[in-house]
Parts: C-alpha cells; sequence; structure tokens
C-alpha cells in the first residue's frame, strides 16, 4: 500500500495505523490518498521531456558557462589559447597599422623602402614559443 501525506511525505508498504501512529507521535497532520489517486497525481506532475532544439540551447549554454568560468585544466587551457590568439593578432593589426602609416608618409619609392625596412620584423612562432606562451598565461592567472 502506497500512503501519501498532506505534507508531501511517502510511506510504501506501511499501514494507515502506523503511519498514523508515528506521525503522531511528532504532532503532524495526516491524510492519506489511494495508489490510483498516486499514480494520477505523479503522471500528471512528470517533467516534460526536452526537445532536441531545447537539449542543443541548454548544451551550449553550459559550453559558453565552462569555456567562460570553468575551473577545471581544459577550461583554462582554451582561455589560456585564446588570450594567446589575441596576443598575436593583436600584434598583425598593429604591424598593419604602420605600415599603412608608412605608406602614407612616403613622398617617393626610396623613402617608402626605408620606411618600411624600419618596421618591425614578424618572425613565425615556433611550437614551443606557442606552448610557453600558453603557460604563461596561465601561470600568471590571466585565463583564470
Amino acid at each position: 500500500m502506497i500512503l501519501y501525506t498532506s505534507d508531501g511525505c511517502l510511506y510504501d508498504g506501511m499501514d494507515e495505523t502506523t503511519v498514523t501512529q508515528l506521525r503522531g507521535e511528532f504532532g503532524l497532520s495526516t491524510a492519506f490518498v489511494s495508489a490510483s489517486e498516486w499514480a494520477s497525481y505523479v503522471s500528471a506532475h512528470q517533467p516534460v521531456p526536452l526537445t532536441a532544439p531545447q537539449i542543443l540551447a541548454a548544451e551550449r549554454v553550459e559550453a559558453v558557462s565552462s569555456f567562460l568560468t570553468g575551473v577545471q585544466p581544459t577550461c583554462k587551457t582554451l582561455r589560456a589559447a585564446a588570450l594567446v590568439t589575441m596576443d598575436e593578432l593583436n600584434l598583425l593589426r598593429q604591424w598593419i597599422t604602420a605600415f599603412k602609416a608608412a605608406v602614407s608618409l612616403a613622398a617617393t619609392l626610396a623613402d617608402l623602402k626605408t620606411r618600411v625596412a624600419a618596421l618591425d620584423s614578424m618572425p613565425d612562432r615556433s611550437a614551443s614559443q606557442i606552448k610557453g606562451a600558453i603557460q604563461n598565461k596561465i601561470n600568471a592567472g590571466t585565463a583564470d
């Protein structure tokens, strides 16, 4: 027998007399429903299953939250890699801006050659430099 009380407690396998005595000791009121009423209540209050788009949306929210604030090592590594990429892009943008300024200020082709030659060189990055940059971002706490 399933006994369900008005305050939301469920007693499975106890009879009404036992439940009433136990609850009476604590001064709690008791209201009983039948098994069919209980089954009807449970079926009416089952969670609505999520649709595939709702599941994907929830996963996307979780992924963004994890990327932005996750404390797991993988999350920090991804943030550090994104920050290193941003630094590299900013260096390239600065060089392009300097190049455009050199072109606009040059009066002759020889002057342009001199100005462009004076710009910082942009050597290739090695894998060890990238790894070191990511480690530095993590160790500095920038990716926290």
